[in-house]
This record gives structure tokens, sequence and C-alpha cells, in this order.
């Protein structure tokens, strides 16, 4: 799973990554921001002499094994790095459970140094990695982006209502905006989660259709957007798809909506 991921399932996070100036600055705002997209995982940098390490923690509401979930969130962040730091980037990756009977999947991900039974869940390469200049930075789109994200961060104390809101409207075009998902993220199982948004007298499912309606037309506006386009955005799996949930949603299809909107304009 994780050599399927790239720094686009962080959303506005990956882009203000992708634009930092260098691996250090691009660390540290993924560290700074992490929480807007997974609350359950905590990510430090250190530097001992002339190694960085970077580690990973996962908080869970019931603590307990979670082997799959730790590898597959290390596998993430490899992936997530590497194009900024180069293909020729190997560090050594650390575990801290026990090793499995085969390695060739770590390997294959990973490269030649993949650890077990360590202190820490991470990754360890040269200190002066961190100072390589991530290719095509351009710091103006980083202002912007980290403008965008330190104002979710100022509403990070919302209600649970508006937290997932903003969760569904950074992580839609993903695909993988589910209830479980999203639950993981703010530290809780899918049964916990629709108690809490009960008492806040609203279901998943509202909040998920009230921004993919918010998204929707305000895609359609945009005359240059096609449904193909439109559907990615908004997490459907192809243009009928979205078709069928606009006709739902909306009572008309988005080809209809559209046409409507341009004679009324």
């Amino acid at each position: 799973m994780a050599e399927t991921r790239s720094l686009a399932i962080l959303g506005p996070i990956g882009l203000l990554v992708r634009e930092e100036p260098t691996a250090r600055h691009a660390i540290r705002s993924l560290g700074n921001y992490l929480m807007l997209h997974n609350e359950t995982l905590m990510l430090r940098l250190d530097q001992v002499e002339d190694k960085a390490v970077l580690s990973l923690e996962i908080h869970l509401e019931k603590q307990q094994p979670f082997r799959q979930g730790v590898e597959l969130s290390v596998g993430v962040l490899y992936r997530i790095l590497q194009p900024l730091l180069g293909r020729d980037w190997r560090p050594i990756v650390c575990f801290t459970h026990e090793p499995p009977e085969r390695r060739d999947v770590h390997h294959r991900l990973f490269g030649p140094r993949v650890d077990f039974r360590c202190n820490y869940n991470g990754l360890i390469f040269g200190a002066h990695d961190l100072d390589r200049p991530v290719p095509g930075a351009n710091p103006v789109f980083a202002q912007h982006a980290r403008r965008y994200l330190q104002s979710l961060m100022d509403r990070h104390g919302d209600t649970l209502e508006a937290k997932l809101r903003e969760l569904v409207r950074t992580q839609l075009p993903s695909g993988r905006c589910t209830v479980e998902r999203l639950a993981h993220q703010v530290g809780c199982d899918r049964r916990t989660l629709q108690r809490k948004l009960a008492l806040e007298q609203v279901t998943f499912n509202a909040i998920l259709d009230s921004v993919r309606s918010e998204l929707a037309v305000r895609l359609l506006q945009n005359r240059d957007a096609n449904l193909d386009l439109a559907s990615d955005m908004l997490g459907f799996s192809s243009a009928s798809a979205f078709s069928r949930w606009f006709l739902g949603a909306f009572g008309k299809r988005p080809s209809e909506w559209r046409k409507e909107l341009e004679v009324a304009q």
C-alpha cells in the first residue's frame, strides 16, 4: 500500500512540503501541520552529531499492537520524502517490532537497510541531507499554502463537525475519504465517532454530502473543469458515479445544471 502513496495524499500540506526550500524546512512543516491530516501521528526530527533521526509516533485511543499501521505510516513517510531528497536517498529504516520471516517487501520499498527491535519507528539518515534544496520549490506558493494551513490550525479547537469538514475537504481527492479512515485520524473508532457526531446532531454522511455539494458547485461554475476532473476532486471513482450522486443531490445532472447556470448568466 505504501508504494502507491505520494505527496498528493496530504492535500494542501503536501503542497507546502513540496514548495519548501530545503528538506529541513519541508520536514518541519510536515511535522507542524501533520495533525490536520491525521491527529494520531506525531513526527519528531532530532539531529545527533552527523545523523538526522526522524521518528514517528502513533497515538491511539486504545494502545494495542498495530504492526501493519506502523509499517504503512513509515512507508508513506519514506515515499513522501524520497522525491524531495532524490532517488538515491536510502535512509536506515527502524521498527520497534520483531522482524518478519521474510523481508523482501521491506527491501523492495526501503532498500538494503531495514532494522527491527529498535527504540523507535522512523528513519535515520545523514544530517547533511537536511540541507538539500527541494527541486523546483516556489516560496510564493509555500507562503500561500502556509497561510491557509495556519488558518486551519487556528480553528483546530472547533467542533468535531468542523474538524471533519476540513478533513473531508482536504482528503476527498484521495478517493479514500471514509468514515473509518477519518475516525482513525481523530483518534477513535467508527462507532465512537458516530456517537460523538450524534451529540452534535449530525452524521458523517451529511457532512460528506454537504462538503461535496459545496465543492461541486464551485467546480461546475468553472467552465474549464470537466466532469472527469470534478469526479476526481470529489472522490468519485468515475464521472458516471459523480453524475448519479449529483442527480440525487440537486435533482438534475451536472451538464443540465451547468447549462441552466450559463443561461442565467
